[in-house]
């Protein structure tokens, strides 16, 4: 790796991030004043993911899981609260990724090779575990503020995965 492979990358990062806080910012300047409490697909329902057998792989499992635990403290949150709003982008953001990894994993059980969407399972394990963190921080202590520096950045390594599973 050159010098400026590891340039263009951090560079790259910066940018993602840079972006995410921006995307941030607007949602709560902007945000509308109604209940942003719109309902999600949960999991994989065999209505829009038919193949039981990809729905059954460790890594699609955890993802659902990671997402019915992170729903369950998006409904302990107050509404419209600044951690809410955060919250909800990021649930829409990991259903993307979820629809995408179901995809990946038809062609990954064709060529038996299920890395990638094993990489963004544990990648949304451990945003899962920073944002549980947060959110009992601030529910318990009653805190006004997440720590969104640390939130951004697991959103921006979950944008960076969504990027690979594209390219996949």
């Amino acid at each position: 790796m050159t010098i400026d492979d590891s340039l263009t990358k951090l560079l790259g990062l910066v940018a993602v991030t840079i972006f995410a806080g921006a995307f941030t910012w607007v949602l709560l300047r902007y945000g509308s004043t109604g209940d942003r409490r719109q309902p999600f697909v949960i999991g994989y329902p065999p209505t829009l993911f038919p193949n039981r057998q990809l729905v059954a792989l460790p890594a699609l499992v955890a993802l659902a899981a990671s997402q019915a635990r992170l729903l369950q403290v998006y409904t302990k949150l107050t509404p419209r609260s600044p951690a809410a709003i955060w919250l909800h982008a990021y649930l829409t953001e990991l259903r993307g990724i979820m629809d995408g990894a179901y995809q990946a994993a038809e062609v990954a059980l064709i060529y038996k090779n299920t890395e990638i969407i094993d990489r963004i399972a544990a990648e949304v394990a451990t945003s899962e575990r920073t944002i549980a963190q947060e959110s009992m921080r601030h529910i318990l202590h009653n805190e006004r503020e997440f720590d969104y520096v640390a939130l951004e950045g697991r959103l921006a390594a979950l944008q960076r995965f969504a990027q690979e599973l594209t390219r996949a």
